[in-house]
């Protein structure tokens, strides 16, 4: 297991002046009334006598009893963004920001991961240039670093979710000081079904590098710290995805509730910095959905979105054991808030008596979502959705209690 022990702040930083930066981050130094950063007397805020924590600048507070849904943070974090670069149908960008705690999940168990003796938080996103999705794949990428020529270190990033940045690939790296590190990556083909645009393509493993700057404007992200007021820590709420909260570059207000509609603020949306535009991983509205929208359902906080289309479509006509009369039932599970996708989870519908597993299957008008053929001629049907296994991805703050525990649920259809 990948190091849990508290982390040292001392290499991050020793050589970082407090001053304006291009980008502040949340941070965790607790504020007065005045909105300044607490001081018990000693020379740095929250320092105490014992020297250990001022290596602990950013200790991140803990909520006590977060619900187990989607909550909003202490804090929101922000990062130095790298130009995308090309690799075969993709678009890649990396992200660079301090190290943080995450969470890992294997079935429905979740470990938090501290990171030790780390200097960067690196992040990945990839995205299909052709129809400008993110393409949640199903494996992590393999990222070589080097510097100055000489290889540092190999890594596989964790599959993760975060609030502000959607899907991607991250995970916290211990560097060897200040330089240039050049990040060779290789992406593996994308083994989901695909279909409509993506059908038979990204089924090649391509590569793509970047290259960012370990150095004092990278460490000063950690002295900028921001905080929500007390009262909001833990509420049921998330922070937008970057490039709809404040000065347009990182998440702010939470958007409303997707029971509403689910389908009116973050359609389309992605994220601009220094013209370097990122889309983030949301799926479809629910209106935008092709076929016949039925009721949604939530378990576990997740909105599951059902539409059910009509004989002879091209999401049939991928299934080799589907019948020519056969309609399609696509499953479309999002975040609550920001809507994005939920990956590598597994569905079980059952329709008439007849239980079906769900394929998880990406398609240019349904996204990311789970389906197969339907061969009851009911005008009416209970349908009963089934999680046998939660979104098998790493999770950032504020989503490592939801998705967790999804009970069953069921509706009514028609067809």
């Amino acid at each position: 297991m990948r190091g849990t022990s508290p982390l040292s702040r001392r290499r991050l930083l020793q050589r970082a002046t407090v001053g304006a930066g291009t980008l502040a981050v949340a941070g965790c130094l607790e504020r007065g009334a005045d909105d300044t950063p607490e001081s018990n007397g000693d020379d740095e805020p929250n320092q105490s006598n014992d020297s250990d924590d001022s290596d602990d600048l950013l200790a991140f507070p803990e909520i006590e009893n977060p619900p187990d849904a989607v909550y909003r943070p202490t804090h929101r974090e922000r990062m130095r963004m790298l130009e995308p670069v090309d690799a075969g149908d993709y678009r890649v960008a990396g992200m660079v920001t301090y190290p943080h705690p995450f969470w890992l999940v294997d079935g429905s168990d979740v470990e938090q991961v501290e990171p030790d003796r780390d200097d960067v938080h690196l992040m990945v996103t990839a995205w299909d240039r052709e129809t400008g999705q993110v393409v949640p794949v199903d494996s992590s990428p393999v990222l070589e670093l080097s510097r100055n020529g000489e290889f540092v270190r190999e890594v596989r990033p964790w599959l993760m979710l975060s609030q502000q940045m959607g899907f991607h690939f991250g995970d916290n790296l211990s560097l060897e000081g200040d330089g240039t590190y050049r990040v060779e990556g290789r992406l593996s083909p994308v083994s989901i079904r695909k279909t409509g645009a993506f059908a038979d393509r990204l089924e090649e493993a391509v590569s793509f590098e970047f290259a960012f700057d370990f150095d004092d404007d990278l460490r000063r992200l950690a002295t900028e710290v921001e905080y929500f007021p007390e009262d909001e820590w833990g509420e049921r709420g998330a922070l937008e995805p970057m490039g709809h909260g404040d000065g347009g570059s990182d998440g702010g207000d939470d958007a409303d509730h997707e029971g509403e509609d689910g389908d009116s603020d973050h359609d389309d949306h992605g994220s601009a910095h220094d013209g370097h535009v990122i889309p983030y991983s949301s799926a479809p509205p629910a209106t935008d959905l092709p076929g016949t929208l039925q009721d949604s359902l939530e378990s576990g906080d997740a909105v599951f979105e059902i539409t059910i289309l009509k004989p002879g479509s091209r999401f049939v006509d991928a299934d080799p054991e589907a019948g020519a009369d056969d309609r399609y039932l696509a499953v479309s599970p999002r975040t609550p808030y920001n809507h994005c996708v939920l990956p590598l989870m597994g569905l079980e519908v059952t329709v008439d008596g007849d239980s079906r597993r769900l394929t998880e299957t990406l398609d240019h008008e349904l996204g990311l979502h789970y389906g197969t053929a339907l061969a009851t001629d009911s005008n009416e049907a209970t349908l009963e959705l089934d999680v046998r296994t939660p979104p098998q991805v790493s999770r950032h703050r504020g989503y490592e209690t939801a998705f967790l525990e999804m009970p069953s649920v069921s509706t009514v259809i028609s067809l």
